[in-house]
């Protein structure tokens, strides 16, 4: 009998498959989602973060080349990079499709425009709303193109952001939410010319740790340990055992029955033959 026989057979091909799909979402790769006005820094970001210090992985043009997601597969993470939020109304839907098959989300800002944009600010919210509670604890705002913005500048940009962010998170979450300012600019120039202060005020390893850190949380996720250890499928099988074990414990004790039957049989045809010997 083939796999495909015992799941039809035992009805538990629907388990299975949700089984799979569980299994496949502890052993994937982590997917992060890049998304952002255009020109929030995106590319730039992305590029940073894969090392790609030619700029070759991700365009940084200023026209509008990618209406699509793009992803990269860098090391133990898949990078997508979505369209930016303020092309048109299909470029929204391919953001909110590359955010929606993401594990970590990386919302980009630009630092010099001051506070979020109103689209910035309903798409984020929309998110929000339309997530559990994984996609906060999983969210990371970036305060882009920070280099040459004061420090007091940036605090207040920082501030202004939280605030608006109170509207539709409480501020217990947002007091554990990460704003990380960065400059990818510098840190791309920091390692191309070999200048370690560039890369360290440019705040992309500190961004890189972040990233590690919400990695291993996914990876280590109880929840997603305990639902796979708990499944419906073992309850099944177990089901399924316990059946089979009945029904080879009645067919034994029949059996045994039967036996006990043809000998007491045989035991009274032999003593009738002793009679009729004798």
């Amino acid at each position: 009998m083939s796999s495909d026989d015992i799941l039809n057979k035992f009805d538990i091909r629907n388990e299975y498959e949700s089984f799979l799909a569980i299994l496949e979402t502890i052993n994937k790769k982590s997917t992060i989602c890049v998304i952002g006005l255009y020109n929030s820094g995106k590319s730039s970001l992305l590029n940073a973060l894969t090392n790609s210090f030619d700029k070759n992985n991700f365009s940084v043009a200023d026209i509008v080349e990618t209406k699509e997601i793009k992803s990269l597969e860098y090391e133990d993470v898949i990078f997508i990079d979505t369209p930016g939020l303020n092309v048109d109304e299909n470029d929204d839907t391919n953001a909110l499709k590359g955010f929606l098959q993401s594990d970590i989300y990386l919302f980009v800002h630009n630092t010099s425009t001051g506070e979020l944009h109103k689209q910035e600010f309903e798409y984020l919210k929309k998110l929000v709303e339309n997530n559990d509670d994984n996609f906060v604890k999983n969210l990371v705002i970036i305060l882009s193109k920070s280099d040459g913005i004061d420090r007091d500048k940036i605090k207040q940009v920082k501030e202004s952001v939280k605030n608006q962010l109170l509207n539709f998170i409480n501020q217990k979450t947002i007091n554990k939410m990460k704003i990380i300012p960065i400059s990818s600019e510098s840190y791309i120039k920091g390692y191309n010319e070999n200048k370690k202060l560039l890369i360290e005020n440019s705040n992309i390893e500190l961004l890189n740790q972040t990233l590690n850190d919400l990695k291993s949380n996914l990876k280590a996720d109880e929840n997603r340990k305990n639902k796979l250890q708990n499944h419906e499928i073992f309850t099944k099988i177990n089901e399924l055992i316990s059946q089979k074990n009945k029904e080879l414990k009645d067919r034994t004790t029949k059996r045994e029955q039967l036996k006990t039957t043809i000998d007491d049989e045989i035991k009274k045809a032999n003593k009738n033959l002793a009679k009729i010997l004798n």
